[in-house]
């Protein structure tokens, strides 16, 4: 794949260094079909940046917020499992030939859910990331999102007479996680990963992103019906 030797500022050209973070939640049913999966894309090289992009990963679910108060994990639903290391983060170099084994994998606990009470499993917040505006690009190009979720109840506002909304709690928990994994200043920085169509891979760094006050519908994420009643 041909590399142009002069990239626009705020774009970073596709190569073997593109790093996909696959991030699994297992359910507590333990099947695969059930399992909760997240991506993220990060530069990469093929020195230290596995033990580094792991980590970053970790932090953003398993760390509280710079402010201190629940991390992520606390307000993911008892539908995932709590049992062993039910979250695993894989790194898959996207340079490499398909089917692409991880080069980096880690395993890890989870705190038990901040509320045993659990939101549809279809319930999921999303915390969207934007890169900087490229002339020529197309604005949807520089942006990507990740649906968190299924969430515990203690998730959504508690206010009679409102819609039910993310709590305003959990939206500034997410909105500044997700800020201190963009601040963060390495040689390994988040990434919007794009190829449309046919046209080569390009990677924009994030800069900034926003978490909205409602939720989103995940439908692959809820339970398949297991009975059917007739009227």
């Amino acid at each position: 794949m041909q590399t142009p030797t002069a990239p626009r500022e705020g774009v970073v050209n596709y190569s073997t260094m593109t790093v996909r973070a696959q991030i699994t939640f297992q359910s507590v049913t333990a099947m695969p079909e059930d399992a909760v999966v997240n991506t993220m894309h990060f530069t990469g090289d093929a020195t230290g940046s596995g033990s580094i992009i792991l980590d970053k990963v970790r932090q953003f679910y398993l760390d509280g917020p710079p402010n201190g108060g629940k991390t992520i994990a606390q307000y993911l639903s008892p539908d995932v499992s709590r049992v062993g290391t039910p979250m695993m983060i894989e790194l898959y170099f996207l340079g490499d030939p398909e089917p692409r084994q991880p080069f980096a994998t880690g395993f890890y606990t989870l705190p038990p859910p901040d509320l045993d009470s659990a939101l549809p499993g279809e319930v999921a917040a999303c915390v969207s990331w934007k890169a900087q505006p490229v002339s020529g690009v197309k604005p949807q190009s520089t942006r990507g999102r990740n649906f968190i979720g299924p969430l515990t109840a203690e998730a959504r506002n508690s206010i009679q007479g409102q819609p039910c909304r993310p709590g305003t709690t959990f939206i500034n928990a997410l909105a500044s996680t997700a800020g201190r994994l963009v601040a963060e200043v390495d040689a390994f920085p988040l990434v919007i990963h794009s190829q449309p169509g046919l046209a080569a891979a390009v990677d924009y760094p994030v800069t900034n992103g926003y978490v909205d006050n409602a939720f989103d519908t995940m439908r692959s994420r809820g339970p398949a019906p297991s009975a059917r009643t007739s009227f």
